[in-house]
């Protein structure tokens, strides 16, 4: 009976201590507190009921009524360890439905113990002097919840007295009383679950656990763990220095801090129970600003003074249930004050930088005059006869000359860039023609340090981006002329690849270059050259910096080429990187974002599955050209050497093709040509492959179908693979028959080779030329515009140069006169003028600007042949015919396309067909460009537009078309952008017609579809 008083006290212990807690909700612990104390009541209170039970069956009852707490202990006591001990972030929703799993199943197992006796197996009634006991054998279920339960209660143990080593002295003796009362329910669990119990019959573990409980409430309230947060937080309340207002939900101030009191003047007892705009009648405008709002962030101004502060308002949430808000004011005015003096100061030091900015790119300009004029110069006396010893000083005054006009260059970018003056164009071009243009400026320079440069472009790269070349190219030219500076030997390799730019957020669709995406391209330029230590990438990409200065005293520079690149590419939308090992070379890689202005080019069907063999001993040469015949679609194999080739032969091995090195030991490129020649015959094409400074003249005629000069420019090794697979095409270097010729005139080209350079900005037009040049069997290289033109005969020979007149940054007039002046007269080539404009003052102001000759396109191949080889006027310019109106010319004249054709010669239908559908390509790139030059006032851009239309018309037969871009031109020229608004309307619906009549002749955009 005593027992019975006992466990009822028990009871009702745990259920005050549980309600003890559940007042103090908010400290860390209490939830699982309260819990677990409402567990042991529900156990005590059925564990009672049990023992004053009469019969078996209201003992069994009971029991099962004990288990409701019993199964919560062991959860409520791992989750109190976890919460008081700061591991509560375990406590997510997976891990409380794991941690409950086993109890819940547990449960259920004991209220359907009568069908498979899994907890008890067998019960039986055990008499005892005050009452009857029962007394049970366990089965697996009991056993398996039992260590269940054992493991939780010791895990929540360790934590316990792991937290006692822990924490301060404050606290050590409350968690040393939680501790010792966490082992009591131990012992008096193990000696009842094993019959060791000295009371027979009796259960003394949920007393034990009342005992826990007393000793843990005991910590509680000695240790005041419900009390000690409340006093943090007033000491820090009272201690801020920032005002703070706790109000209720009818905005009445319920408490306030120090700081609040000395902003409103007021005592706590003056201020508590009253609203706030009762308080601050001064501030009704800023209360009624913020009457509804719960969350609110602002700088706002408090008369009368007019210090400023950063006003937070934030709502008090319980339950779901907003109680009212906080509102906190720190006083900002000091730091305003010192934010405004700091951009002052920086106001300031930004004018000296610009000012220091536009100094310097001043200063630049003006250098860079005479030391044009001191290289210039220097350049005209090496050409002289000169002594040894004075070619040596005038070689090192120009070497001089143009590393000092490379340092004012890099100081020039640089300061436009400090300045924020530095603007990148935005024009369609051809970033596989940019690349080359690159190579072209270190090519020289790597060859004479005995280094391999290849190419590799990945096939769905655009044929045209939009973008700025320039820069571009100019990033490459830095990066590639790093690395030739910084390599001894082994290769340099530039790739190339593309890829759609694709938002975090896009779906599964597969990228594609087309045209009008956004693309990543991604360049980069790989050596086998010194490397950079780990600890000098950090730096590489800063102003003036060089990785040590070893390197600068070596190597020279500025520092400045790699952050002007770094500026160049981000404002290109990108970023720059670098990988490299010391000893083993550098990788610089770099993106920019650009717009696809047309769709990549697809390889060519007569390339798919051709056999080729490269024959080079550069095993880098070998791998870089067999990924590029690879992505054209062709099946290279590729040999070290002239005898691994004849074996192969000699083994019927099928060859269509074979590219042959020239410069190889042994057997060189003509002993392995002169060979096969004997051993297969005519019938296998060869492509040679030279370096720079090789005579190619010397070689004998018909034996290669081409000639090409390493670092291999990729579109040109394109175009002989095609021509020398097709069994009509005519070789590069071997003068035309006379069968080709369509007219015996035009075989006097054989007597008269000739190095030509093709200057020119238009791609289609560019290509138009190399044909007709190929069909008088010429070769030609390749300038865009005037500035890289005049950069190629100053850096070779040619004997002529067929000039486009209006090209962008220099026009075809003054590379002219810069080319008249600045080279010596054995050194002149003849400049041919090439333009669309046929009007007898245009060829007064070509030969006045010095050249020799004009050309008006569209240009005969019977023309182009006389001022090529007899210097001779190609066509004497009669009288302008009178000018007839738009509307009575006719929409295409079939006549200019079947000239076209005949200058073409024997290939004329498919290289016709592939002229058309850059024809229209470029229509299509160009005729919405004509509005959008209007709407931004380009009338520059909007003129060259209507420029190169207007050649166009005047190739393919579109008279009308013709006419109305010559009409845009002038009006253009004169300023007149009102007249040209209403003639650009004009030329894209006479385009439309010129598409149409063409297609019902049976021509087509896009000529592979046919």
């Amino acid at each position: 009976m005593y027992y019975l008083i006992l466990i009822a006290i028990a009871a009702v212990i745990c259920a005050l201590l549980a309600g003890l807690a559940w007042r103090h909700g908010m400290v860390r612990g209490t939830t699982a507190f309260t819990a677990l104390m409402l567990a042991v009541a529900v156990w005590c209170i059925a564990y009672a009921l049990e023992l004053a039970s009469p019969d078996l069956p209201s003992k069994i009852l009971w029991s099962k009524l004990e288990y409701l707490g019993i199964v919560m202990v062991p959860v409520a006591w791992i989750a109190f360890a976890l919460e008081y001990t700061g591991r509560d972030r375990w406590l997510t929703q997976p891990a409380v439905i794991l941690l409950g799993a086993i109890p819940l199943v547990t449960l259920a197992l004991v209220w359907t113990n009568e069908l498979h006796g899994l907890i008890w197996a067998h019960i039986e009634l055990v008499p005892g002097p005050s009452f009857i006991g029962w007394h049970a054998s366990y089965g697996p279920a009991f056993w398996l919840f039992t260590a269940y339960a054992y493991l939780l209660l010791f895990i929540g143990t360790i934590l316990l007295l792991w937290s006692l080593t822990q924490t301060s002295d404050l606290y050590r003796g409350q968690a040393l009383a939680a501790s010792l009362g966490a082992v009591i329910p131990w012992v008096s669990n193990i000696l009842y679950n094993f019959h060791l119990n000295p009371l027979p019959g009796i259960e003394l573990t949920p007393l034990a656990f009342t005992l826990t409980g007393l000793s843990l409430a005991w910590a509680f309230l000695r240790w005041r763990l419900f009390d000690i947060a409340p006093v943090a937080h007033n000491k820090i309340f009272e201690s801020m220095t920032d005002a703070v207002f706790v109000l209720d939900d009818r905005e009445r101030v319920v408490d306030l801090n120090r700081a609040a009191c000395a902003l409103l003047q007021r005592a706590p007892r003056e201020a508590i129970g009253r609203g706030i705009a009762e308080l601050a009648p001064e501030q009704a405008d800023l209360i009624a600003r913020y009457h509804d709002s719960e969350e609110a962030e602002a700088e706002i101004t408090l008369a009368p003074g007019g210090n400023t502060y950063h006003l937070q308002i934030a709502p008090l949430r319980r339950q779901g249930r907003t109680w009212g808000s906080l509102i906190v004011l720190r006083d900002i005015t000091r730091l305003k004050c010192a934010e405004h003096e700091l951009y002052q100061a920086k106001e300031v030091a930004e004018a000296a930088n610009r000012a220091k900015s536009a100094f310097l790119a001043t200063m630049s300009h003006e250098i860079r005059t005479p030391m044009s004029g001191v290289i210039g110069m220097t350049d005209l006396l090496l050409a002289t006869e000169l002594s040894p010893q004075q070619r040596e000083l005038g070689e090192t005054i120009r070497a001089s000359g143009g590393a000092l006009l490379a340092i004012v260059n890099d100081i020039l970018d640089f300061s436009k860039i400090e300045a924020g003056r530095l603007e990148l164009e935005q024009q369609p071009f051809d970033p596989c023609a940019c690349v080359e243009a690159a190579i072209d400026q270190v090519a020289s320079r790597a060859t004479e340090r005995g280094l391999d440069l290849f190419t590799l472009i990945t096939p769905d790269l655009p044929a045209q981006i939009v973008g700025d070349e320039n820069r571009l190219r100019q990033v490459l030219a830095n990066l590639l002329s790093n690395a030739v500076k910084f390599t001894d030997h082994g290769e340099i390799v530039l790739s190339v690849t593309a890829a759609e730019h694709r938002p975090p957020d896009a779906g599964d669709e597969p990228p594609t270059a087309v045209s009008g995406r956004l693309l990543e391209v991604t360049f980069a330029v790989c050596d086998t050259g010194i490397g950079i230590a780990p600890d000098r990438v950090a730096r590489l990409f800063e102003s003036f910096s060089q990785i040590d200065q070893s390197t600068t005293r070596k190597y020279g520079g500025t520092g400045l080429g790699l952050s002007i690149s770094k500026h160049l590419v981000e404002l290109m939308g990108g970023t720059i990187a670098v990988e490299s090992k010391p000893g083993q070379g550098s990788t610089f890689s770099f993106t920019i974002r650009a717009t696809a202005a047309a769709p990549a080019r697809p390889p060519s069907a007569r390339l798919a599955s051709r056999r080729i063999l490269v024959v080079d001993d550069s095993r880098a040469g070998r791998v870089a050209l067999g990924r590029q015949l690879q992505a054209w679609g062709l099946e290279p194999h590729s040999v070290e050497s002239g005898e691994r080739a004849l074996a192969l032969f000699a083994a019927s091995q099928p060859f269509e093709i074979v590219l042959i090195n020239l410069n190889m030991p042994a057997m060189d490129g003509l002993d392995l040509a002169s060979a096969l020649r004997a051993q297969v015959g005519p019938a296998t094409p060869m492509i040679l492959l030279t370096a720079l400074g090789d005579d190619w003249r010397r070689l004998p005629a018909g034996w290669f179908s081409a000639v090409l000069t390493r670092p291999l420019k990729l579109s040109q090794l394109y175009k002989a693979l095609i021509s020398a697979l097709d069994v009509h095409a005519t070789p590069e270097i071997s003068p035309p028959h006379p069968e080709e010729c369509g007219s015996p005139s035009l075989q006097c080209a054989k007597g008269s080779p000739l190095r030509i350079l093709v200057v020119e900005d238009n791609p289609l037009n560019e290509q138009l030329a190399l044909r007709m040049l190929e069909r008088l069997g010429y070769g030609a290289d390749v300038a865009h515009d005037g500035l890289e033109g005049l950069e190629a005969v100053r850096r070779q020979r040619y004997d002529v140069v067929l000039m486009d007149v209006h090209m962008p940054r220099l026009d075809g007039l003054e590379a002219s006169r810069r080319i008249r002046a600045e080279l010596l007269p054995e050194q002149q080539p003849r400049i041919i003028a090439m333009t669309a404009n046929a009007l007898s003052g245009d060829r007064e102001m070509c030969l006045s600007a010095g050249m020799d000759d004009y050309l008006s396109k569209p240009v005969s191949s019977q023309a182009l042949l006389r001022a090529l080889t007899n210097g001779q006027a190609a066509e004497p310019l009669a009288a302008p015919p009178p000018p007839r109106s738009v509307n009575a010319l006719p929409t295409w004249d079939p006549g200019p396309l079947k000239r076209l054709a005949e200058n073409l010669g024997p290939k004329a239908d498919e290289l016709l067909l592939e002229l058309l559908s850059s024809f229209f390509d470029e229509a299509n790139r160009m005729l919405p460009g004509l509005s959008a030059c209007l709407a931004s006032g380009d009338a520059a851009t909007l003129r060259r537009y209507a420029h190169t239309l207007k050649s166009h018309g005047a190739t393919f037969g579109g008279p009308a078309f013709e006419a109305l871009c010559r009409e845009l031109e002038r009006a253009t020229a004169a300023g007149d952008l009102e007249h040209a608004a209403q003639i650009v309307p004009r030329v894209e619906a006479e385009f439309a017609r010129l598409r149409e009549a063409m297609e019902q002749a049976g021509l087509r955009d896009h000529p592979t579809d046919r």
